[in-house]
C-alpha cells in the first residue's frame, strides 16, 4: 500500500484559516464518499480503484475545504471525490475523477496547480485598442477584452488528514432497491431534450435511463438510433441547483469497450424515453 503526506496549502501559496484544521469529517461525508467507491466499481469496474483494494483496510486520505466544496483526494484507490454542499450542510452533489498521482501528497499539488490554471490568462483588466474605423479617423475605438472571463474565485479555508476504512464493493443501493429519485421527472424531460436535438440527424430514438440516486456522480443513459447514427451511451450529472446537464456521449465502438456498462443499464432500466 502506498504512503501518503499532507501536503501544506502554504506550501504552494494558498492562505488557510486556522481553525478550519479542526473541522471534523462528518458522517454524512463519509457516507457519500463510501457510496461513490460503490457507484465507481459497479460502473466503471473495480479495475478502475487500482490493484491493491482491499474491503476493510485503512487508508490515509487528504480533504481540502472551501465554503461549499469538499475535496477529497484517495490516491491509494485512484479517486478524487467532490462533495457540493449546501447552506445547510447537506451534500447537493458528488462529483468523481480518476487520480494519476501515486500520492496524496501530489494529487492535492495537482489539484491546487490545475486551479491556478483555470485563471490564468482570463480577462482581469480591460485594455484599449484600435479598431478599423479608428485607423481611419471614423471613431475612437473600443474597450476589448483580453481573453475569457475570470471564473468565480473559490477560496480554499482548510485541509485535513484522515483514515478511512475502505468498504465491501456491494451494488448501489438505487440498483439493488430499484429506486428512482422522487423528482426523476427531471431527468427524463434533460433526456428527452438531447434526444430531440439529435433527431433531425438521427431519426427515432429511444433512450434507457437506469435506476440511480441523486447524488451518482453521474447516470449513464443508454442511446439507441433506428437511423444512421450509432448507439452508445449519453452521461448526464446532476448540478447542486438540481439541474441534469448532459456531459459526453460514448460510441458503442469497439463493442467491448462500453459493453459493461450497457449491460447494468440493460438489466436495470428504470425508464424509457422514445422519441
Amino acid at each position: 500500500m502506498r504512503t501518503t503526506d499532507v501536503l501544506p496549502l502554504c506550501a504552494v501559496a494558498i492562505a488557510v484559516l486556522p481553525t478550519a484544521f479542526a473541522a471534523p469529517i462528518d458522517e454524512s461525508i463519509r457516507h457519500a464518499i463510501t457510496a461513490t467507491i460503490r457507484w465507481q466499481a459497479y460502473w466503471e469496474g473495480a479495475e478502475s480503484l487500482g490493484l491493491n483494494y482491499r474491503a476493510g483496510s485503512q487508508i490515509e486520505a487528504i480533504l481540502v475545504r472551501s465554503k461549499t466544496h469538499i475535496y477529497t483526494f484517495l490516491a491509494p484507490i485512484d479517486l478524487e471525490i467532490d462533495v457540493t454542499t449546501g447552506p445547510d450542510g447537506l451534500v447537493t452533489a458528488i462529483g468523481v475523477t480518476s487520480l494519476a498521482d501515486e500520492t496524496n501528497a501530489e494529487a492535492v499539488a495537482s489539484f491546487l496547480r490545475a486551479r491556478e490554471a483555470t485563471r490564468s490568462g482570463c480577462i482581469g483588466r480591460m485594455q484599449d485598442e484600435p479598431s478599423s474605423g479608428e485607423q481611419r479617423g471614423e471613431q475612437t475605438g473600443k474597450i476589448l477584452p483580453l481573453a475569457r472571463p475570470c471564473p468565480p474565485e473559490e477560496k480554499i479555508v482548510g485541509d485535513e488528514k484522515f483514515g478511512f476504512v475502505l468498504p465491501e464493493l456491494t451494488t448501489p443501493a438505487a440498483i439493488q432497491n430499484k429506486t428512482t429519485p422522487p423528482d426523476s421527472e427531471i431527468l427524463v424531460a434533460a433526456v428527452a431534450s438531447y434526444l430531440d436535438a439529435r433527431e433531425r440527424y438521427c431519426g427515432a430514438m429511444n433512450a434507457s435511463i437506469p435506476f440511480y440516486s441523486d447524488l451518482d456522480p453521474r447516470v449513464y443513459v443508454f442511446v439507441q438510433s433506428r437511423g444512421d447514427c450509432p448507439s452508445g451511451v449519453a452521461t448526464f450529472s446532476r448540478s447542486p441547483h438540481g439541474k441534469w446537464e448532459f456531459g459526453k456521449f460514448f460510441v458503442d465502438v469497439p463493442k467491448e469497450q462500453m459493453s459493461g456498462i450497457i449491460a447494468h443499464i440493460k438489466s436495470n432500466t428504470a425508464r424509457t424515453v422514445h422519441r
